[in-house]
């Protein structure tokens, strides 16, 4: 990505609040509804892969099909100059891995926030959704220390994906931007559906994943294989 935040209208960056392996959240205000938000976008922006786009999407669908009062809300979903991005409520009290780290808690607190978290990922597996990457460093806290839970990037699709659950709408230009960039016809038309399957998950995500990291796996490989034959 470059060094600085894209401009995205209706937004100004306030400053960053922290980074992973593949995104990057800004502080910012909503200036249409005087309210601060927090702006994910994927670290190496424009440049971004198939990887890093279908774990952009799968985060933005994952949380956008959830409301819960602990599970971190989605305000907007968008492209701009190439730019994908979504917004979300903004956590005022940083991280839960970084308040427990600062201080040791009340046990009375440890319960309530742990029960909070429990309800919140029964409401995700009760909608077919499973986080995958539950820890401490994902899970915010607001003003009020209520616990949101966040990213959602590795999550899995248990029942398939119900457009009709969504909170927020997805945009066409934000779902055509991971076929744009797949060489593959049946990878991309299957990243292009509606139904985000484990199908997509497993045999494009999972398959590409092992390349990056050279360890490719001999039945990922024959399944590849099989779909170029078909394409061809």
């Amino acid at each position: 990505m470059d060094d600085f935040a894209p401009r995205i209208p209706g937004y100004e960056i306030l400053g960053e609040l922290g980074r992973g392996g593949m995104g990057i959240v800004y502080k910012a205000k909503d200036l249409r509804n005087d309210r601060l938000v927090a702006v994910k976008l994927i670290l190496s922006g424009r440049g971004a892969d198939l990887i890093e786009l279908a774990r952009f999407r799968i985060e933005a669908e994952a949380v956008g099909s959830l409301e819960h009062p602990n599970i971190v809300q989605s305000h907007d979903i968008g492209v701009h100059l190439g730019y994908p991005f979504f917004v979300l409520e903004y956590a005022e009290g940083g991280s839960l891995a970084g308040r427990i780290r600062s201080q040791p808690m009340p046990c009375d607190w440890t319960a309530d926030v742990c029960l909070k978290i429990a309800l919140a990922m029964q409401h995700a597996h009760e909608r077919g959704i499973i986080h995958r990457d539950l820890k401490p460093a994902n899970v915010l806290l607001m003003s009020d220390d209520v616990p949101k839970v966040t990213d959602f990037g590795l999550a899995k699709f248990t029942m398939g994906y119900d457009p009709q659950m969504m909170t927020i709408a997805i945009p066409m230009d934000f779902t055509r931007l991971t076929p744009a960039r797949t060489k593959d016809s049946k990878s991309a038309k299957e990243t292009a559906d509606d139904d985000l399957t484990t199908t997509f998950e497993d045999d494009v995500v999972l398959t590409e994943w092992k390349k990056k990291i050279g360890t490719p796996n001999l039945e990922d490989e024959r399944r590849l294989q099989g779909q170029r034959t078909l394409n061809s």
